[in-house]
């Protein structure tokens, strides 16, 4: 390659660069306007302004390659996974460059394999799939640290040849990429010689590089709530050791929550958090003095009644600090507020209410008076039904109250 195409090159590639960051912009500006396809007619627009007399052809192709870099960008905030949206970001590529093999690989800083990932699916390469074969060798992680590679022909001393996993592929395009905390690589096979070119490689240095960013917020995601999840297990572990009651209440009173969450139309959002503080509804307990929990007693005298009435706000006062728990804290809060505004600890009425505080109040009541307590045997589902009946309109939203009813019917709990 003479001077000339490297100049040439380099000035495509800080064209595709900035138009990258125009369509970046772009996305930011009209974010809130939904669809792909609104973006894909914005971007339209815009480039049929700049590109004046360019071919078609060029245009489309610029077209497809800006809508797939917004595909990739919208990927961190769609409900997927690390491997779902891996396995996605393959068979997106494949579609624009056709590879007989595509994969990708995420390590922690540690060497630790995260996950491999292929396209087609494995079953589908057959007996010419090859496992890569040296990921924790040194040679392995001097290729992660190396550079983007165009290979029209390999030999077999390439190290390169290790990761392939088609067993005749010829000619690859091979990223590497370290990130802040993880490690990857994506690779492209072909079983032709020169099968790639360097317009592809340069797009798709832009692309995966997008790529890498967003599966490593996809694996801190994951931490993240694997991190929520194993605090969630600690606090009502630490509940369930200070008040035996409690122990499955919390994960019944969850399961009814969200019987009504999703009959009620909430969406995955709402159902997560009402999920969430159902089963820490009573994490404010852990403040209480263990003799008003361990009471026998139908009846609590006044001050111990007093005293356990300050278990919400204390569960409040608990998770508030905690990031991830924030959103549940009005839910905890508000649990024991009542529909006509008689409750505690501030009498809401009504739509004043949380929804998730409404929802746990009569689940909560529910499994309170269907479960064994010392002082009483638990009431049947029918008459723990009934009372949820009289009280509706009063105590509880006779809405939710229906829905949960039609949930116990359905599942012939009653």
């Amino acid at each position: 390659m003479d001077h000339s195409d490297i100049d040439a090159s380099e000035t495509e590639i800080r064209q595709l660069r900035a138009e990258v960051f125009r369509l970046k912009e772009e996305l930011v500006r009209c974010w809130s306007k939904g669809s792909l396809l609104s973006i894909q007619t914005s971007l339209g627009t815009m480039f049929s302004q700049a590109m004046g007399k360019r071919q078609e052809s060029a245009y489309k192709k610029k077209i497809s390659e800006l809508s797939l870099l917004y595909e990739f960008s919208r990927m961190q905030f769609d409900p997927m996974d690390l491997g779902q949206a891996a396995g996605l970001m393959l068979e997106r590529v494949n579609g624009h460059v056709p590879a007989d093999a595509l994969s990708a690989a995420v390590y922690e800083e540690d060497g630790e394999n995260v996950g491999h990932y292929f396209f087609p699916q494995l079953e589908k390469i057959g007996p010419e799939f090859l496992a890569p074969s040296f990921s924790h060798e040194a040679a392995f992680f001097q290729i992660l640290a190396g550079e983007i590679r165009l290979v029209s022909e390999v030999d077999d001393e390439d190290p390169l040849h290790r990761l392939k996993v088609r067993r005749h592929s010829k000619s690859f395009l091979f990223f590497p990429f370290i990130k802040s905390r993880m490690r990857m690589f994506f690779l492209l096979e072909s079983l032709v010689s020169d099968s790639f070119t360097e317009a592809q490689r340069d797009f798709l240095a832009v692309l995966l590089s997008d790529a890498a960013t967003t599966l490593e917020n996809l694996k801190l995601h994951e931490d993240l709530h694997l991190m929520f999840t194993d605090t969630v297990k600690g606090l009502v572990q630490a509940l369930e050791a200070k008040d035996s009651y409690t122990k499955g209440h919390s994960v019944r009173v969850r399961e009814y929550a969200l019987s009504i969450a999703r009959r009620k139309g909430l969406n995955e959002r709402q159902q997560e958090i009402v999920g969430k503080a159902a089963i820490l509804h009573d994490i404010g307990k852990i403040g209480i003095e263990d003799q008003v929990l361990s009471n026998r007693q139908p009846l609590l005298s006044g001050e111990d009644r007093d005293a356990l009435r300050k278990h919400p706000r204390y569960g409040a006062e608990i998770l508030q600090p905690i990031k991830l728990l924030k959103e549940i804290v009005p839910s905890i809060l508000y649990h024991h507020e009542r529909y006509d505004g008689q409750g505690y600890p501030r009498g809401l009425q009504g739509d004043e209410i949380p929804i998730g505080a409404q929802i746990i109040a009569i689940v909560d009541a529910y499994d309170a008076m269907t479960t064994d307590r010392v002082y009483r045997e638990g009431r049947s589902p029918g008459e723990a039904v009934e009372e949820l009946r009289r009280c509706a309109g009063a105590q509880f939203n006779p809405e939710l109250v229906e829905i949960f009813i039609q949930f116990l019917t359905e599942g012939k709990l009653l």
